[in-house]
């Protein structure tokens, strides 16, 4: 097996599979001068599912990159070390589906992981939670660095590998802006006229984290921002913005160095909410072929990516709910489908649930197969609380 990116191949006539959001994983005939992906209609002449091929297809690899493959440990700064697969097989990228079969992959949370190149992957095993969001600023940069400077190139994103075996992909788009006339101190701090292009990275990490970088010619801005969704309508938005210069306290107070930054981040939001406010409809369409998308849509599609495949798992819920009979709101839970495996937190909910898709519909099988309904006021199994 190997690895396409998504962007631009007819899925549909191709043997792949999406392991990883963005890329394809393609079964490949492996020749002695040239490697071929398989055609679809190859796999109606071979007569086996698509699984049996791909159980065998991985089986090969792995058997293949046996003897080649090398395992090191490479320091990583303040975030510790990473773990790499290297090999000169084009195939080496492959390893990562089967490294949640190797705890040294692994920590606590899984592992965050990258493929730059096709003949390499990096694991950091993640048991952090306090510095997560560094890592991953930390690992795009780093897969970007590699993929400028090897030939086969494969992906610049960061992935979650999740402790069920899934991953998630975290999002980020970097851009050159013009900066507009000096204003407040910075006029009297940088007197030259011409002002270099602004360097910019914005990502998003999921489920409802995003990221803002700005490189400046002093050092970096980075505002961090926490969507809570309230209800259908409202989401509150918590943020916290950290700067790598004007630190010292005489910076602080004679610059007022704290103060500037909160006004110029708060001025950046307010331009936001008039922008994203006038947007007509108010509700994009649920499927996104029903809509024209540009370039710079490219974070918020992914966003949408992976909230229908949220839903395609059943991890929805139904609003209305979080509402009783008379449509006054009450305290209610939201379910996590991590939090059903722990056995002390699953049942230890005072306040009422709301089920996700899968939870109802298993109620609703029950109920119309003969058997009891789940309660109201207890989760069923198939739930998760969180």
């Amino acid at each position: 097996v190997s690895f396409l990116e998504e962007s631009g191949v007819t899925a549909e006539q191709i043997v792949c599979r999406r392991d990883l959001p963005g890329l394809l994983t393609c079964v490949v005939l492996d020749g002695e001068q040239s490697a071929l992906v398989v055609p679809r209609a190859d796999l109606d002449d071979w007569g086996r599912p698509t699984d049996t091929v791909f159980e065998i297809a991985v089986g090969n690899t792995r058997t293949a990159l046996a003897e080649s493959l090398s395992e090191d440990v490479e320091e990583f700064g303040a975030f510790g070390s990473l773990r790499v697969s290297t090999s000169e097989s084009f195939y080496a990228a492959s390893r990562v589906l089967w490294m949640a079969d190797d705890p040294q992959f692994l920590g606590k949370h899984g592992a965050l992981v990258i493929l730059p190149w096709r003949q390499a992957v990096f694991a950091w095993p993640f048991d952090d939670v306090t510095r997560v969001q560094q890592v991953v600023v930390g690992l795009h940069g780093y897969a970007g660095k590699i993929a400028d400077e090897v030939l086969t190139p494969l992906s610049r994103e960061v992935y979650w590998l999740r402790p069920d075996g899934e991953f998630l992909r975290s999002i980020f788009a970097e851009v050159d802006l013009d900066p507009p006339p000096a204003s407040g101190m910075w006029k009297y701090i940088r007197k030259s006229a011409e002002r270099p292009p602004v360097h910019t990275k914005v990502g998003i990490m999921f489920p409802y984290t995003s990221m803002l970088q700005v490189s400046l010619p002093l050092g970096q801005i980075r505002i961090w921002t926490a969507h809570v969704p309230i209800d259908e309508n409202t989401t509150a938005s918590r943020w916290i913005a950290a700067r790598n210069f004007f630190t010292k306290p005489w910076q602080v107070a004679l610059l007022r160095a704290d103060a500037d930054t909160y006004k110029r981040t708060m001025k950046i939001f307010y331009e936001d909410q008039a922008t994203v406010e006038a947007q007509k409809p108010e509700l994009v369409p649920f499927d996104l072929a029903g809509e024209l998308n540009v370039r710079s849509d490219a974070i918020s599609l992914a966003f949408r990516r992976w909230r229908a495949s949220a839903y395609d798992r059943g991890w929805g819920i139904e609003p209305h709910q979080i509402l009783t009979t008379d449509d006054r709101r009450t305290a209610t839970v939201i379910p996590s489908p991590a939090r059903k495996d722990n056995a002390d937190l699953a049942n230890a909910w005072v306040l009422k649930e709301v089920e996700t898709h899968a939870a109802l519909k298993s109620r609703r099988d029950r109920a119309g197969s003969g058997g009891a309904p789940a309660s109201e006021s207890e989760p069923s199994e198939e739930t998760a609380n969180g």
